[in-house]
């Protein structure tokens, strides 16, 4: 490649992220922030620190002729927008359909609301996983940070002891939701709040150190999962008969028998683990975390879930109610899924 290749690769590539770092820069005075938007170390579009030289070519391009801030706060270069025109023109109905992201000061109104509007019988320190759960995955994943920023900067997270635990409690909520929606947006929600956390509150506690998938993961994740599910589970099993990647039934390990990735891995490595989030609290991510997927028959397993766990029926539709803030909130759907009172007739152990 020649040099002149390289060179208008190199400053494309500087062109895409100085929009990330303009929106940085202006709610710099409201988000606590390690080196993002800083003039001194500003990051690429990573996350992670601009060499020096790198540095010098934002800045330099920040105040160049060559690029102009667009309708949606994204810098365009001039040339891309006279030959592209019909491409880089948003209209209203443009924008309609293909909407810009939240800003920081949108999500902040979510975040109080949520917090006002959840069912205070469940407790104070629940409220904001409802958001994790929701917003990793009908959302970008970055805003996890910007809840996380959120929190901190409140009085009940004013020393470094308390964020460390608050931090636990937001992770614990991400690595059980790997089982629910995947690993990739939770592990995009690690990266940024990488970028906003502070040395002096990292944790660096590791919940599943030792883990193994042995008889006592097994056991303890058979014993979640009965108490969500009871007596419906053989039915649920019967679905993997003819799918038995998902649920095999291993009699050569486990002589009684058991559908191996639900018991051993859903239940037993993720959602039974009760060492940090209690389970409320997992139930609270779980319901959640599917119902803002819009899944029909998996949510009407954790509405009734949530019911045999203790929760009232008013603290589930409340639940209910704050999912669908949110979802209309991210521009997504949740039509197909029942309300608890669908499923009330169910709770009935047998």
């Amino acid at each position: 490649m020649s040099a002149v290749a390289r060179s208008i690769l190199r400053r494309r590539e500087l062109q895409r992220g100085i929009g990330r770092l303009c929106i940085l820069k202006s709610v710099a005075a409201l988000v606590p922030h390690r080196s993002l938007g800083s003039p001194e170390a500003p990051c690429s579009r990573y996350g992670s620190t601009l060499a020096p030289a790198e540095s010098s070519e934002v800045q330099s391009l920040l105040h160049s002729n060559d690029v102009i801030i667009g309708t949606t706060g994204n810098t365009i270069p001039k040339e891309t927008k006279s030959s592209h025109q019909e491409s880089t023109t948003y209209t209203k109905k443009d924008e309609a359909e293909h909407p810009p992201d939240r800003t920081f000061e949108e999500m902040v109104v979510l975040f109080r609301e949520i917090e006002a509007s959840f069912p205070k019988s469940l407790g104070e320190d629940r409220w904001y996983l409802v958001l994790i759960a929701t917003l990793t995955y009908a959302s970008d994943p970055a805003h996890i940070a910007d809840l996380y920023s959120y929190l901190i900067s409140q009085p009940k997270y004013s020393t470094s002891e308390s964020r460390k635990a608050l931090m636990r409690r937001i992770r614990e909520a991400l690595v059980k939701l790997v089982c629910l929606i995947g690993v990739c947006k939770p592990i995009t929600a690690i990266f940024r709040i990488d970028d906003v956390e502070k040395e002096e509150d990292r944790d660096y506690t590791f919940s599943r150190d030792g883990w193994q998938a042995d008889e006592k993961n097994l056991e303890r994740g058979k014993g979640f999962l009965g108490k969500i599910y009871r007596h419906n589970m053989p039915r649920n099993d019967e679905k993997f008969i003819a799918h038995k990647d998902f649920a095999e039934l291993t009699a050569h390990i486990f002589p009684f028998g058991t559908a191996w990735i639900t018991y051993n891995i859903t239940y037993g490595l993720y959602l039974s683990d009760h060492t940090i989030l209690d389970p409320f609290d997992t139930e609270v991510v779980a319901l959640c975390g599917i119902l803002i997927q819009n899944l029909e028959s998996v949510t009407a397993f954790h509405l009734r879930g949530a019911r045999r766990l203790g929760m009232t029926s008013e603290d589930v539709e409340g639940l209910h109610a704050c999912c669908e803030k949110i979802a209309r909130f991210c521009r997504v759907r949740v039509d197909k899924v029942p309300r608890v009172a669908d499923i009330e007739h169910e709770v009935a152990w047998e």
